[in-house]
């Protein structure tokens, strides 16, 4: 971007799951104006790019408070979704969450058959990278023990594993997804049940 397209005012944002110091030296490092870990908060974000921009008077608050009924709360819970915080994350904007479910649910029940396929052609580099963009999204979904697995199992495929060891990892996360996947479903079926009653 900078050297190819010339573009050298241009601000730039890194968005990654990895948080550590050293991740953000190296995107600054790379030329990256601000780095922000996943999952993030969505008024950081939104100060972040104002800052860039030049724009230092505080924007006025876009955050819509969210009603959430008790079914939704307790289905949540029971799925090990903190929707709380992710709610938080999206500054509270309950329908933005309620959009991304369903796309979230997708990426997630294509994911076992990806990471397999993956697995079976040796590639469990590829494997581990796919198993980092979940590890971020399912964070700023409030899915924690996804995100946990989602880490661990990137972690054990990162490297050289064996076989043995890719198998056993790529099964775990597979396990934890198909958990995961049956309890947001009923999250979604909860939203929907709470939409219907509005109209």
């Amino acid at each position: 971007i900078r050297q190819t397209l010339g573009l050298q005012d241009l601000p730039i944002v890194a968005i990654t799951a990895n948080a550590m110091q050293s991740d953000r030296d190296a995107c600054v490092a790379a030329g990256i104006n601000e780095h922000v870990g996943k999952p993030f908060d969505l008024q950081h974000l939104i100060a972040v790019v104002r800052s860039l921009l030049g724009k230092t008077e505080s924007a006025a608050a876009s955050a819509v408070e969210s009603q959430l009924s008790a079914n939704i709360t307790d289905t949540a819970a029971q799925a090990g979704v903190d929707l709380e915080q992710a709610l938080q994350f999206m500054a509270g904007q309950q329908e933005l969450y309620e959009r991304l479910l369903p796309m979230f649910l997708e990426t997630l029940m294509a994911m076992p058959e990806q990471l397999h396929t993956l697995l079976s052609q040796g590639d469990s580099q590829a494997a581990s990278r796919l198993l980092h963009s979940l590890k971020g999204l399912a964070g700023q979904m409030g899915v924690t023990a996804l995100a946990l697995a989602a880490a661990k199992g990137e972690q054990q495929l990162a490297g050289t594993p064996s076989a043995e060891q890719a198998s056993a990892a790529v099964q775990q996360a597979c396990q934890v997804i198909v958990k995961a996947e049956s309890g947001l479903l009923a999250l979604q079926q909860a939203f929907a049940a709470q939409s219907a009653e509005v109209v």
